[in-house]
């Protein structure tokens, strides 16, 4: 962060639970993207690559070098130590200036990959109003932007259906549309189109393809049939409190679903986290709270185990909430009230240093996460034969440089993070 180093070690703490699941957390990585504050990132489906849109309008794109470059991770500078690991190249392999022409507002607001990592393509959207299409060649050449679509109004989401050339797009006007890349004609075709009553502000796709979810500005979630034509409107669900400040509701900034496609987690800006089982729609919605999101557009995400819950929060701390225990043990049951369930048992650790925001969080795919974890083995197991040759006589082995470390992996965190920053002051070193 600006103005300091930040530690590599992230100590975490925890509220209600007995004991804590983030014992050891450090900072593998730390990339850099220039100037631009970054609002949203995206892995690939596979962790090949880590997609970040910033503030100044470039799509950036590191590559994942775990498996090209095997053992090269023990760097001959630092040997004593296991972390950092460095699993990306320190330079971007594309960097393009996608969005902010003619003046406009440049910031990026989402990108996303297509769900099949074959076809290496993302979409990304931008405060100008553009929704962009691009297709990614081979490494140290620009992607191509295969179509470029303006909108009178801000478009807030865009994302792939798990046809190769369909995606879908909602704007801040309340338009919600279906279209198809067409590769002869060289550019997109709108194939439906309508207008709901209120501003769209999320939209996620689930993982079987069936369901589509359109988040709104009052803090409702329409549930509609994604292999209709024309999109066809199944149910809405209130995510609001019943009384209070926020019994208006507020604006919906994200979703995520479990991979059998038998409940979405939706996020909302009076901070909290709503699970909604796609069964019945909603009769019971357990949430999770402690996060403070300040009105942005964080939202969680679950890991690759789907046991936890990660959401960035405004203070410059991550948040993770355990789904299945959330204290640990089953020291004892969630706050109950009527048939609601609420999840303040949490855990965190501060990001970045001097207090800066987390403006993105994105977990790690399961094949990245396993790279993350073989990196650590391989480096641990590295440090113990230097151990053993360097021990003077009457040592033990291993009791030298790096046994803090070494048995720091051995409690590796079950899931690798990726977060974006935003300086108090909107720079980023």
């Amino acid at each position: 962060g600006k103005g300091g180093v930040h530690s590599l070690y992230c100590v975490s703490r925890a509220n209600v639970k007995r004991f804590k699941e983030w014992s050891s957390v450090w900072q593998a990585q730390e990339l850099d993207p220039g100037n631009g504050a970054i609002w949203t990132l995206a892995f690939n489906p596979t962790g090949e690559f880590l997609a970040a849109g910033t503030d100044d309008g470039y799509i950036l794109v590191w590559a994942n070098e775990c498996e090209r470059r095997g053992d090269a991770i023990a760097d001959p500078g630092r040997q004593d130590k296991i972390f950092p690991l460095n699993l990306f190249g320190e330079e971007p392999v594309w960097s393009v200036r996608g969005h902010g022409a003619g003046g406009k507002d440049a910031r990026v607001i989402t990108v996303r990959w297509h769900p099949n990592a074959d076809l290496r393509q993302l979409l990304s959207t931008g405060m100008d109003g553009h929704v962009c299409l691009w297709i990614l060649e081979a490494e140290g050449e620009l992607p191509i932007r295969v179509a470029a679509i303006a909108h009178r109004d801000v478009v807030t989401s865009a994302i792939f259906t798990l046809a190769p050339d369909l995606f879908i797009t909602g704007s801040w006007g309340g338009e919600l549309e279906v279209w198809e890349y067409n590769a002869e004609r060289g550019r997109a075709i709108i194939r439906s189109a309508q207008r709901l009553p209120q501003n769209i502000t999320a939209l996620s796709l689930s993982p079987n393809g069936e369901l589509l979810c359109v988040g709104n500005i009052v803090g409702s979630v329409q549930f509609r049939d994604a292999q209709s034509d024309d999109l066809r409107y199944m149910t809405t669900i209130d995510c609001k409190n019943k009384a209070g400040k926020f019994a208006r509701g507020m604006k919906v900034t994200g979703f995520s679903w479990k991979r059998d496609s038998s409940c979405v987690f939706v996020s909302t800006a009076d901070s909290r986290i709503r699970m909604i089982d796609t069964a019945d729609f909603g009769s019971d919605m357990p949430k999770s709270k402690g996060h403070n999101d300040g009105n942005t557009m964080l939202h969680a995400s679950l890991d690759p185990s789907e046991g936890l819950l990660v959401s960035g929060c405004v203070s410059g701390c991550v948040f993770g909430w355990n789904t299945v225990d959330p204290l640990g043990e089953g020291a004892r049951s969630w706050k109950k009230g009527g048939r609601k369930r609420t999840n303040d048992c949490w855990e965190s650790f501060r990001a970045f240093a001097n207090n800066e925001v987390v403006t993105a969080v994105a977990v790690a795919p399961e094949p990245l996460c396993s790279n993350a974890f073989s990196a650590v083995e391989r480096r641990r197991l590295l440090l113990r034969r230097l151990a053993e040759v360097t021990a003077p006589p009457g040592q033990p082995a291993g009791g030298a440089a790096g046994s803090f470390q070494q048995g720091a992996a051995r409690q590796a965190p079950a899931s690798a993070l990726a977060g974006g920053v935003g300086a108090q002051n909107g720079e980023r070193e």
